[in-house]
């Protein structure tokens, strides 16, 4: 439904229907909705972050809506602790506003916009961090499960798969990773996710890639 409103605001009514009808499809006449699996979560709480990016900037009163991006700050930390490879959306969507400002230029540069972007960024960033403390707390002082730290796997982890192949999961990476003690898994993921990022080359073979995963992420 959260699809449908986006689409319905953003295009119109009968593309709304369209994806509408496709979702249905996907969870209605096949057993992915009755897997308990993480996707699940991930599939509604990627779909409430496009609704809010939607409802984000009022194009006719041209003026940013200050809830919606505190509530993408929240939504986007769950989506990460739920599902860390859906962080790529995150990049997607940096990389896309980076873009529109070095199009626009001046008119995002001078100094009352400026300050408009710092605040911005501070209304996405603390509760983004006020949400992942909060996971962190529950999880280190739960009494169902007791999580080993040092066998976790990081932002950088999951950076890596997302920016390998088709971004989805990389058996080679996973084993190797795992089999190093986490000072030398740092240094490891980040020499992987160099050499992905220099096998794109182009600045536009990078966003093809991230615009086709997250193609794939939504439907």
């Amino acid at each position: 439904m959260l699809i449908f409103l986006t689409v319905k605001k953003q295009l119109n009514k009968k593309y709304a229907f369209i994806t509408l009808l496709m979702a249905i499809l996907i969870f209605g006449l096949t057993p992915y909705i009755a897997i308990p699996y993480s996707d699940n979560w991930a599939f509604f709480l990627m779909s409430l972050y496009i609704f809010l990016l939607s409802t984000m900037y009022d194009k006719r009163q041209f003026h940013f809506n200050f809830i919606s991006i505190i509530c993408i700050g929240m939504d986007s930390a769950l989506l990460y602790k739920i599902k860390p490879s859906t962080i790529i959306i995150l990049i997607a969507t940096i990389v896309v506003l980076f873009v529109i400002i070095l199009n626009e230029g001046k008119q995002y540069l001078n100094l009352q916009n400026v300050k408009k972007q710092l605040l911005i960024l501070l209304l996405f960033v603390m509760p983004f961090l006020l949400t992942i403390s909060v996971c962190d707390y529950f999880a280190d002082n739960n009494n169902l499960v007791k999580i080993e730290k040092n066998r976790s796997a990081g932002p950088l982890h999951f950076m890596a798969m997302g920016l390998h192949g088709d971004g989805g999961y990389w058996w080679d990476f996973n084993s190797k990773d795992e089999s190093l003690s986490p000072k030398d898994r740092k240094d490891y993921e980040i020499m992987v996710i160099k050499e992905d990022i220099r096998d794109f080359r182009t600045l536009n073979n990078f966003a093809d890639f991230l615009i086709k995963n997250n193609r794939e992420i939504l439907v």
